[in-house]
Order: C-alpha cells, then sequence, then structure tokens
C-alpha cells in the first residue's frame, strides 16, 4: 500500500497543475492463473474527450523471501479481456480481436519503488477493464500454518487528461471556423440510420502571416468516438496550403455517436466546415408529398416518393398503386405512407359499386385536393371498397424475410394491424403481391434505390436493416436474438438476388459481456443438388457500423468475422462465429447470395432466392448446449461484485478458451493411472487393519477399514476426469479428514497402555475435538497438530502418572524401541512429503505415496493386547508388568519360567497325616468308605 499513497501524493501534485482526474482502484489479490475465475478484474470508467489515459501498476509480495513472480496485466476497452493459459491455441472460428486491448508484465517487490505505466492516447470513453494474473506457476499444495504461503497482490491507479472545452458544429450548412490553438478539436453528432457521412473543410484563410509558414493547416484528422490521435510524422491529411482544403467521406459511419476533427496548425487559422450526412430513413411521415395524376381510361395511379421507415431501420421506397374504377375520378386525396403501414388490403369482389360512389362524392377544388384527406382515408377506402389492387409496385433494396411457413402460405388474412407495434412487420401481408390470389410473394427491385443527385455520385446506396428482437430467458447469458414477424419470431431469412441484406442486435453492457456470443448460419439443404449452380451465401459480421458494400458486392472487414455457407456438401451448409466476452455495441451481420459455375463467380443464379436460417444468441462459456465447454471441462459462473462472467475449467491437461487445444493433455493411461494410484494406494490401510483384528483391538480395525472406504470414494469423486461420488462432494471430503485423524488419535492414545476402562471415553473426546476441527478448516495446520497434541498428551500423562504414583518408569525392550522408532519416522516422513513436497502437478505421484508411508506406520505403532495364559508345568511367570507390556505377545511363552516364590502366596501346611489328599483317580479311603 506504500506505493499506491506515493502514486496517490503524487497525483494529487500533478492534479493541480496540468487538470489530471485521478481514479484509485483497491489492491487485488493474485492467484495463478488456471481458469478465468482466478484473474483479479479492476473497472475504470474512463469519461469522453480525453486526451491520455494513464495506468500504473505496483505488483507487491508480502515477504522480502518470496520468490519474484512475473505479472501480466491486460487492459481492454468495453469487456473483460480473454486469457487462455499458456497462450493456447484457439479455432478458427473464436473471435478474440478486440477494439482497444493494451498488455503490460511487471514483476513482484516487497516494496516496489517504480510502478509500470501504462499510456493510453485517445482512449474511447466508457468501461476499462483491468485482467492481471500470474502465469506458469507450478503452486506448491501445503497445509496452511506449516511453512509461510506468499501472497501477491496488485495496486493499480488511473489518472486522465480531459479537454476542457470541444466546440460542436452543426450538420447541414456551411461553418466558418477560427482555430486559436496549435491542436483545436471540434465534434458533431451522427444520428441514428446514417448511411453517409462528408465533411468539406475549405477556404483556408491564414490570419497570422509568418515567414516560415508555407502551408494554412498543418494536418486535419477525422476520426468516430474517442478523440483524434495527433502524429505529426505520419498524418491523415497534411500541409494544406491557403484557399484549398479536404473533403472527408465515410459510406456507413458510426451512427448515434459523436464524431471529432482534429485542426493542426501554427497560428490563427479560419476554415469553412460543411458536414452533410444521410439518413434512409424519416423519423415521420408528416412532410410526403405524393403525386395523384390523372390517366385517360379510368384507372387513377396515386404514387409517392417519399422515404418510408421499415420496422425503425428500413430504406425509402417508391410505391406505385393502381386501383381500377368505373367512372371517372375529379379528385383524389392526399396520401401518407403511416396509414398504408398501418391498413389492411383486402380483396372483396362484391364491394366495387360502392367504392365508385364513395370516391365520386370527393368532388372539391384543386386547393382542397391539396390539402385534404390523408393516406390513412385512401388506404381504407382501398380496404373497403377496391374491387383489385391491379399493381403493387415496391421499388427498394428491401430484400424479403420471410420463413418458409410464410412463404408456402401468403394468402392468409392479416391480423388486427391497429394494435400492432411498428416494430413488427410482415413483409408479405403488409404489401401484398400483384396477384395475391396465387399465393406469391412480392416482388422487390434487385437495384439499389438512388438517393438524391447530390449524393449520387459517392456510390452511396441505402439499405433497411432488419432489428433482431432480444427473448430473454431466466438464466444469465441465454438470451436469443429472433426476427419479429407480425404474431410470431422466426429464424429463416430470404436472401434475394443482388443487393444485400442487413440485419443488426445490440449487446448491453455488465449484461451480455460475460458469455459468448454465437451466429451461426444454415443454408437449406434442399438447394443442394438443385441446380448445376453452387449457391453460396456470403455473411459479414462487423461491430458499430454496418458491412461495406462495393459495386454491389459485400466485402468482409476481417476474415475472422466472415461467414460462408454453400450447397457443395453437407459440411459446408452451416457456419458459425463465436466471439467470448463481446463488447458491447450495435453488431451488425450482412448477407449475399452468390452464384458459382465450374468454380467461377457469376452473375446470373438460377435460383431467385436462398433460404438461410440464423440463429443469433448469448450463451455461457462457450458452446451451446448441455456441454459448454466440450467434452474436456466444466463451466463455471464467477461473480466479481457487480460483475459476472463464464469460463471454462479444463480437464486432463486441456487447455484454450474452450478446452479444444490438446497439445499437452493427458493420455488415457495417464488419466487411468493417477485414479488407480490415488485410490489403490489406501489399500494399505488393510495391512494395520488385519494386524489390529489379530491383537483383538477391533476399533482400531474398524477404524482403519473406515478410513480407507471413505479415501477410496473421496479421490475417486475428486478426479476431474473419471469421477464417481456416491454423495456430496464436501460430506465425503470431510468424511476422509475426519477418519484420518480419528485413526490416529485411537492409535496414539493406545499407546500408553491405558486400562480398557477408561478408553471408550478417551475415544468419544476424540470425536468431539476432532469433528469441529475438520469442521472449521480442513487444510489448516491447527486442524491436524491440536487434535494429534491433545492427542499425545493423554499417554505421556498416563506415564507420569505411573512414575509419580509407583516410583518407576515403564519398561520397553529393544524390540519395542525398534518399532516405536519406525512408527514414527514414517509417520512424520508421511507429514513432510504432505506438506513440503506436494505440488498441483505431482499430486497424485506423492499423495500417493502419503498413504501408504501413513498406513504403514500404524503397523508399527499399533499397541498389543494382553495374553491372561495359565503357565504350564515346570515354568516361571515373570511379573504381571513385564506381561502387560506393549508387546507382551512377541515373547515366546514357552521359554518362561514361573517363580512361585516370586509372584504367588506361599502356604506351609502341618499335618501329622503322612500323605495329603489328592486329584488321583480314585481314594482308597473313600473307595472304602463307599464300599
Amino acid at each position: 500500500m506504500i506505493i499506491l499513497l506515493l502514486l496517490a501524493f503524487y497525483t494529487h501534485v500533478v492534479v493541480c497543475s496540468v487538470s489530471l482526474v485521478p481514479e484509485v482502484s483497491q489492491e487485488g489479490l493474485l492467484q495463478p492463473y488456471s481458469t478465468y475465475a482466478d484473474v483479479t478484474l479492476f473497472h475504470f470508467h474512463v469519461p469522453a474527450e480525453v486526451v491520455r489515459v494513464t495506468w500504473e501498476f505496483a505488483a507487491f509480495m508480502d515477504d522480502p523471501d518470496c520468490p519474484v513472480r512475473e505479472v501480466h496485466v491486460l487492459v481492454q476497452h468495453g469487456s473483460y479481456p480473454v486469457i487462455t493459459r499458456n497462450n493456447a491455441t484457439l479455432r478458427d472460428y473464436m473471435y478474440i480481436h478486440r477494439t482497444a486491448l493494451h498488455k503490460v508484465v511487471t514483476l513482484t517487490a516487497y516494496q516496489p519503488h517504480d510502478a509500470t505505466v501504462l499510456p493510453v492516447y485517445n482512449p474511447l470513453p466508457g468501461s476499462w477493464f483491468a485482467a492481471a494474473y500470474i502465469p506458469n506457476w507450478n503452486e506448491q499444495m501445503q497445509q496452511e500454518g506449516i511453512i509461510h504461503k506468499c501472497r501477491y497482490s496488485l495496486g493499480s491507479i488511473a489518472m486522465w487528461t480531459q479537454k476542457g472545452y470541444v466546440k460542436t458544429l452543426e450538420v447541414g450548412g456551411k461553418q466558418t471556423i477560427t482555430t486559436r490553438e496549435n491542436l483545436s478539436y471540434y465534434r458533431f453528432y451522427v444520428p441514428s440510420h446514417t448511411w453517409f457521412l462528408r465533411v468539406n473543410v475549405s477556404s483556408c484563410q491564414m490570419l497570422e502571416q509568418s515567414v516560415n509558414r508555407v502551408w494554412c493547416v498543418r494536418s486535419l484528422t477525422l476520426s468516430a468516438r474517442s478523440l483524434p490521435a495527433y502524429n505529426p510524422d505520419n498524418p491523415e491529411v497534411a500541409n494544406i496550403t491557403e484557399g484549398t482544403g479536404h473533403v472527408f467521406r465515410e459510406t456507413r459511419p458510426y451512427a448515434d455517436s459523436y464524431y471529432y476533427l482534429l485542426v493542426a496548425s501554427e497560428g490563427e487559422t479560419r476554415l469553412d466546415i460543411t458536414i452533410h450526412t444521410k439518413e434512409c430513413t424519416t423519423s415521420s411521415y408528416n412532410n410526403l408529398t405524393p403525386r395523384i395524376q390523372e390517366v385517360d381510361s379510368t384507372e387513377y395511379t396515386i404514387s409517392s416518393q417519399q422515404e418510408v421507415r421499415f420496422v425503425g431501420t428500413a430504406a425509402p421506397i417508391n410505391i406505385t398503386l393502381s386501383v381500377l374504377e368505373e367512372g371517372s375520378i375529379e379528385e383524389a386525396s392526399r396520401l401518407t405512407h403511416d396509414d398504408i403501414y398501418k391498413s389492411e388490403l383486402k380483396d372483396t369482389d362484391n364491394s366495387s359499386q360502392k367504392e365508385t360512389n364513395k370516391i365520386k362524392d370527393t368532388n372539391r377544388s384543386t386547393h382542397e385536393k391539396e390539402n385534404m384527406s390523408t393516406l390513412k382515408k385512401i388506404a381504407g377506402l382501398v380496404h373497403e371498397k377496391t374491387s383489385k389492387i391491379v399493381e403493387a409496385e415496391i421499388h427498394s433494396s428491401v430484400v424479403e424475410k420471410s420463413s418458409k411457413s410464410v412463404t408456402e402460405n401468403t394468402t392468409k388474412a392479416a391480423p388486427n394491424k391497429e394494435n400492432k407495434s411498428t416494430n413488427e412487420v410482415d413483409w408479405e401481408e403488409l404489401w401484398p403481391s400483384s396477384n395475391e390470389t396465387h399465393g406469391k410473394p412480392f416482388v422487390t427491385s434487385e437495384e439499389p434505390w438512388t438517393i438524391e443527385p447530390d449524393f449520387s455520385s459517392e456510390g452511396h446506396h441505402c439499405y433497411p436493416i432488419l432489428p433482431l428482437a432480444r427473448i430473454k430467458h431466466a438464466s444469465d447469458f441465454t438470451d436469443t436474438f429472433l426476427i419479429q414477424g407480425r404474431d410470431w419470431y422466426i429464424t429463416w431469412l430470404s436472401v434475394k438476388r443482388g443487393p444485400p441484406l442487413f440485419t443488426h442486435l445490440t449487446l448491453l453492457p455488465f449484461t451480455d459481456i460475460g458469455g459468448t456470443l454465437s451466429i451461426t448460419i444454415l443454408l437449406d439443404e434442399l438447394l443442394m443438388n438443385a441446380t448445376r449452380q453452387m449457391i453460396s451465401v456470403l455473411g459479414c459480421v462487423r461491430k458499430g457500423r454496418a458491412p461495406d458494400v462495393v459495386n454491389g458486392s459485400l466485402v468482409c472487414e476481417e476474415d475472422q468475422l466472415t461467414l460462408n455457407v454453400s450447397s457443395h456438401s453437407r459440411n459446408t451448409v452451416e457456419d458459425i462465429i463465436l466471439i467470448p466476452f463481446p463488447e458491447p455495441d450495435t453488431w451488425y451481420l450482412a448477407l449475399q447470395l452468390v452464384c458459382y459455375q465450374n468454380g467461377r463467380q457469376v452473375s446470373g443464379c438460377m435460383v431467385s432466392q436462398a433460404m438461410v436460417s440464423l440463429d443469433v444468441r448469448t450463451q455461457p462459456c462457450v458452446f451451446a448446449g448441455d456441454s459448454p465447454c466440450g467434452q474436456h471441462g466444466l463451466c463455471q459462473e464467477a461473480h466479481r461484485g457487480m460483475f459476472f462472467f463464464t469460463s471454462c475449467v479444463c480437464r486432463e491437461g486441456w487447455q484454450g478458451w474452450g478446452c479444444e487445444d490438446g497439445d499437452e493433455a493427458q493420455g488415457w493411461s495417464n488419466v487411468v493411472t493417477g485414479v488407480c494410484l490415488l485410490t489403490l494406494s489406501n489399500l494399505f490401510f488393510l495391512p494395520p487393519a488385519v494386524v489390529a483384528f489379530r491383537r483383538r483391538l477391533f476399533t482400531q480395525a474398524l477404524l482403519f477399514i473406515a478410513t480407507m472406504v471413505a479415501s477410496v470414494l473421496y479421490h475417486a469423486c475428486d478426479n476431474e476426469v473419471v469421477s464417481y461420488c456416491v454423495t456430496k462432494y464436501e460430506v465425503l471430503q470431510f468424511t476422509d479428514f475426519f477418519f484420518s485423524l480419528l485413526c490416529f488419535w485411537v492409535t496414539v492414545v493406545g499407546m500408553g497402555g491405558i486400562g480398557e476402562e477408561y478408553r471408550p471415553a478417551l475415544h468419544t473426546l476424540g470425536v468431539v475435538v476432532i469433528a469441529p476441527a475438520v469442521q472449521y478448516s480442513r487444510t489448516a495446520l491447527a486442524s491436524f497438530t491440536l487434535p494429534m497434541a491433545i492427542a499425545a498428551t493423554i499417554p505421556v500423562g498416563h506415564v507420569l502418572y505411573q512414575r509419580w504414583c509407583k516410583g518407576s518408569w515403564p519398561s520397553l525392550e529393544p524390540r519395542q524401541l525398534l518399532c516405536r522408532g519406525a512408527g514414527i519416522t514414517l509417520a512424520l516422513s508421511g507429514l513432510i512429503m504432505f506438506a513440503l513436497l506436494q505440488t498441483k502437478d505431482n499430486y497424485k505421484y506423492v499423495h500417493s505415496c502419503w498413504h501408504m508411508v501413513i498406513a504403514l506406520s500404524l503397523v508399527f505403532l499399533l499397541p498389543s493386547r494382553q495374553h491372561p495364559q495359565l503357565p504350564a508345568s515346570g515354568q516361571t511367570i515373570k511379573p504381571a508388568a513385564y506381561l502387560a507390556s506393549d508387546d507382551a505377545e512377541l515373547i515366546d511363552v514357552g521359554e518362561v519360567t514361573v517363580d512361585y516364590t516370586a509372584s504367588s502366596p506361599v502356604f506351609h501346611v502341618t499335618s501329622d497325616v503322612d500323605f495329603l489328599l489328592t486329584d488321583s483317580d480314585g481314594d482308597p479311603h473313600m473307595s472304602d468308605k463307599d464300599d
């Protein structure tokens, strides 16, 4: 934290001089990278019109003896940076390129004196994320508290310089500006649905003459959404002389955004700036000026060439409606497309006469004809009275969107349109074909509609854009985007010959950036082998602006954002693009039909349209379905405050964002070896269980068997690849740790020769002590040392008590001492392996050795039972204290002689009778008596 305080003080000093704005982030702990959940995230909000933002990072470690680690920091705009372990390769369909991504590397230090600085000039406004982690670290697995565990952290500070004032220019008229600084910034707003932008800088005039100045403006730079970068070595437009200028032209610009113009000059300079934008749609229909023409016959044509919006983002259209009449019409009314949009056109064969009378009643003066009725009235007349629509032409670049069901049945009656949202359009129901009785879809012009003459020379054309509606689901990152029909949502599009078809969707910050954007197109398989031509549909994906169209052909900006499906084979009818952690913005997709014959593209296609299924969705982790991480990974969701994201946990050594990189994958033999080692190594608990059973130590034998079974089940469930869990993982882990400590408790307590009447109480005490300790922490040193310390005090206390009361120490033979020493040595060796040598990479080998060593140590530490055998004839019994030792069963009873004078009371019998009563076969006196 010292470096943070120093940086904060430095920032405060600098703020007073150059108007920097600081934002200090909290210090975050660093972890070795195995999954994205190990990444430390920082969030910064950079305001608009910032000239430079500077990040300073300082990495710490909590002990000077800790090893120095390398720390990687990725800083990205808009969304979380995509990180792969060990730079694992990604599939071609995985798009990870980002608009603004920067990377720095720093080293940890106990007391860092220098911070790593990352400057970014003219950053995009909004959210910036910094992701930090430690790569290539085989972290040691150790019990907490045995040795010091090094902890690493990262502190960060962001500072930026913001322009105090940027003049706003108006769009549409000429403006004269005067530069008063060497670098002068100007901005103007580009509204939605803008498909062409032209900025004309002209009439450059130097107001301050200088001998060294041979040019009027040193450089001009235009950029969208952020301030332009000043690069004197490689300017965009350089050295504009007096009286001249420059024209910026941009088709399909970033809509609904600010554009910034940078003028670099020396001294005061006057410029004329004219900004023109062309929108393909209008926000209202109030300025419609239809033309009503009288025809020689009884047919009247009502036409309009005004721009009309389809679903909020469509292109202008030219509508020509022709209606058969039985008589002449002297007047017609004004029309508005808004009312045609909302009206219904139906065939009513029995209403022709009513329509004639209705129109004849509208005879008025010429002035009244120009200001009277609206399109809604005429559309209503057509709806109620028209005998038949003879002609309906829509001249536009509209490409029909429909599903197969709509294509097959276009003569169904339209539902009530008065209650429908303007964002829902059924193209065939709104604009019927010239012959509805045959169920044919409407025909659109294959040539783009040319807009106003002053822009026709720019090669600009308007194309309608179909918005995709978001369908939200209960789970995170499971939204789908569908084409919105009148009464349903559809996924099939009809891509026609000629101009491309455009769609777009909007991804939201924080809500959509933690998953994966999936875009899939599927070509109708009925087109396979339908013609001699190969039918192909080209798709282009682009962020922020629509893809370019050059000479009528779709041009994709990047190969990784290109979709291509064809009728060549079943393997080519589907294509997909996956964008992990997508940036929040408007994403565009354009589709165009292309035909090939003999390997060459041909202009004429034998099919007029191709049906394409469009599947756009956000999904957790990578893939859709029940396996978001494929067959070699698991999907996990992590939360970092208000940020949440999903990532894959790869198994078997697989790597990559979707666990698809198998260069370092473990073979099946290695996987099986690891499982067998961790489970079968527990069979070494069988020898101590058998020995305990033979010594009639049934409590110890039961605990050894329980420990073996619990450890086998726990490691069978803990495995990443082949796992089998009979119950919850937490239950199995608790039983493994609990039984392991309890069997040691019982073994240690039994080493003191404590009487049988006290052992049940001491065993119960072990349960009372061990259960809370294991539940508190299963990896802490205290959970192991505290119960074992209490267990060790019991036999030691018993020996001291014997010494105090009886004045002698218990005797141990060399063989007993050797067994105890071997058991303690094995137990300490296992503890050292478990605490100091075990890492994540060698876990299966070291931990298996731990099982075997600990189990064998129990064989030498087990106490022995006492054998209450009677002595044989001529043998001497040793003292009782000797037989009560732990190794009494190791004594050869046949070699023991019984010393009755030393170990048994002596009775002296005196009698005058020369014989004693014996247990012989018969007593002669008794026999005589019986007789």
